[in-house]
């Protein structure tokens, strides 16, 4: 959706809803030892099980470039980053572990199709999700493949983690099937699934023991973790692309109609729905949660620092083209890719332009942040890697 393979994926998409409801070039295979752990990670996409797009560290100074690593096929889905690797799935189907630090290539391995989605890292595996409607999961430390989950439709998003009440490590993802999925992450056995009216695109959000979701058919699915048994749907009148974030109980969503709504998970209860947007503008991509702000950002490029209690608008900013590839949340500012090309630091007092880091080329991932590194994916078929200013 955020690179040109990504836009006319996602117009794709829409009409199928509205139917139905400076490195080395490709690195090589070959596993090398593990790099020095990071302080912090980022395993998941959005950082962490709710999807809150949220870091401690500071984003407000512009950062200069680390390394950058010519990955042979553009990055569709974001980095992910743990025990101080990076890695990232790419439209010719192949899952890159490259050194935090260096960006060298530790190893490579084939997923058989392509990878739309972010990756999960849990568990000692990396979990990658594929067109061809296939789960896969790799060891971390070498990326030999541990076993394989067969869905009936494309993956197109990332999986989620957690730990059930007996302790046991699960990994949840939807897909192009319909369905919502449960997996032990040791074995990827089937715990259970969850059928919805559509396709279930976006990763899927964990708040404690329910998981949280929405797809083309327009409902925020709220599930439980133990047993896959639906607990709420609420109807938000239009299909969901992007994961939902969720904190203290409130689940925050753009839908494709062009609105931003904050809804109680205990009541079902909508607490508001604005459109921040006039005219409407679809909103594609996860929103990202500060102590006081929704921030979302919508298809035009702009993007709105909400009020979290009302919904209210608080600031805009805007940027020269869409800003689709999704944003990290710092302390003090926000990190956020565009597709036209850079990467800007927008102060979440104001929305003030704090910085930006023209790439070049359109930013085509998500954000990750992890131990003063910020690593983004673009179109070029690049994988960018940045330091300073993240303290």
């Amino acid at each position: 959706m955020i690179s040109t393979i990504r836009r006319g994926l996602s117009r794709l998409i829409s009409g199928l809803c509205l139917a139905i409801g400076a490195a080395s070039a490709a690195p090589p295979p070959a596993a090398e030892a593990a790099p020095a752990a990071a302080a912090a990670a980022w395993p998941i996409h959005r950082g962490d099980a709710r999807l809150t797009g949220r870091t401690p560290e500071r984003l407000d100074e512009s950062p200069a470039l680390l390394w950058s690593v010519v990955l042979g096929s553009a990055p569709q889905g974001a980095p992910v980053i743990a025990d101080g690797r990076v890695v990232v799935g790419t439209g010719d189907g192949l899952v890159h572990c490259l050194d935090l630090e260096t960006g060298r290539a530790l190893w490579q391995a084939s997923a058989g199709a392509a990878i739309e989605g972010p990756p999960l890292l849990d568990a000692g595996m990396a979990f990658v999700g594929t067109t061809a409607g296939a789960l896969r999961a790799f060891r971390l430390s070498d990326g030999t493949p541990a076993w394989t989950f067969l869905s009936e439709g494309p993956i197109l998003g990332g999986a989620n983690r957690a730990r059930n009440a007996a302790g046991q490590d699960c990994v949840v993802f939807g897909s192009h099937d319909m369905k919502l999925y449960c997996l032990d992450a040791r074995e990827g056995v089937l715990r259970w699934s969850f059928e919805t009216s559509n396709y279930v695109h976006g990763t899927p959000s964990i708040d404690g023991d329910r998981v949280v979701f929405g797809g083309c058919d327009g409902i925020l699915h709220v599930v439980g973790l133990e047993d896959g048994k639906e607990r709420h749907a609420v109807d938000v009148g239009t299909y969901i692309a992007a994961p939902v974030a969720v904190e203290a109980g409130v689940a925050y969503l753009g839908h494709y109609g062009g609105e931003v709504l904050g809804i109680d998970l205990a009541t079902a209860a909508v607490r508001w729905r604005v459109s921040p947007s006039a005219p409407a503008e679809a909103f594609m991509a996860p929103p990202g949660l500060s102590e006081a702000l929704v921030l979302a950002s919508a298809r035009d490029g702009v993007l709105h620092g909400l009020d979290r209690q009302t919904g209210a608008s608080r600031w805009v900013f805007r940027s020269a083209g869409p800003a689709l590839g999704g944003m990290v949340v710092g302390r003090e500012a926000a990190a956020v890719a565009s597709e036209d090309g850079r990467l800007y630091g927008v102060s979440l007092a104001d929305g003030r332009r704090l910085w930006a880091y023209d790439v070049g080329s359109p930013l085509t991932t998500g954000v990750a942040v992890a131990g003063g590194r910020l690593v983004v994916g673009a179109q070029d078929g690049r994988l960018y890697a940045f330091r300073s200013g993240l303290k």
